[in-house]
């Protein structure tokens, strides 16, 4: 597929998927993070959180973690009105989930949760980053390598749509900790090369919600833009 066509395909998959305002989304979830790093206002950052839900359907895994930190820091974890009911946790397995819940203050009844059906597109991932961490960095053939996995990031992209927390799942480390998806360092090292698809859809990827807003302001800056 062309770089031309994949765009296409990447407006008219990725773009019907997050037809949300993730821009106001990002600029709450910035005055969140003031509120509790300036200062340490809880109850503020909390209904900023909140402010930032109501414009995206599907709130990123990591916002909806710290959020819901918040509450049980709180203790409002027993009112309902602080849940935002229709978000779901998915994972890649039972053992993610349970890990997950065991270090948690957990949902009630762990009924927004679920397994992953199809972790086709979660294996490609995780396959796809251990080789991209493979690649030998003083190789004189470290370039081609790095190509040969950026066209695979596109197969997949083609294939399956973006690789969203919905459709791979969380990642959770061994405290059952919420960590980030290596999707944006695979999309760090298509930017690093130049490559023209992920350069040219940057911006869209973080407007419409494929980028967490901190990664792609940290992008931009890598790349001088």
């Amino acid at each position: 597929m062309n770089l031309i066509s994949l765009s296409l395909f990447s407006f008219l998959v990725i773009g019907n998927m997050y037809s949300q305002d993730y821009i106001t989304y990002d600029n709450y979830l910035q005055k969140a993070r003031f509120s509790i790093h300036a200062h340490e206002d809880t109850v503020t950052s909390l209904k900023y959180y909140e402010k930032a839900f109501r414009y995206v359907n599907n709130p990123f895994s990591e916002h909806f973690y710290k959020y819901h930190q918040l509450i049980c820091s709180l203790g409002l974890i027993e009112n309902k009105q602080n849940v935002v009911r229709n978000y779901s946790y998915n994972f890649k397995s039972r053992k993610d989930k349970d890990l997950f819940f065991e270090n948690n203050c957990h949902l009630e009844g762990e009924t927004n949760s679920a397994i992953l059906i199809n972790i086709n597109q979660r294996l490609l991932i995780d396959r796809l980053f251990e080789k991209d961490q493979a690649i030998d960095r003083n190789s004189e053939n470290k370039r081609e390598l790095f190509v040969e996995v950026i066209d695979d990031f596109k197969t997949i992209l083609e294939t399956y749509g973006y690789p969203t927390a919905e459709n791979i799942g969380l990642y959770i480390n061994s405290e059952g900790k919420i960590v980030s998806s290596p999707v944006c360092v695979l999309i760090i090292h298509a930017v690093q090369n130049r490559d023209a698809y992920f350069l040219n859809n940057l911006e869209g990827f973080y407007e419409r919600g494929v980028l967490l807003g901190s990664d792609y302001r940290m992008i931009k800056n890598l790349i001088g833009s």
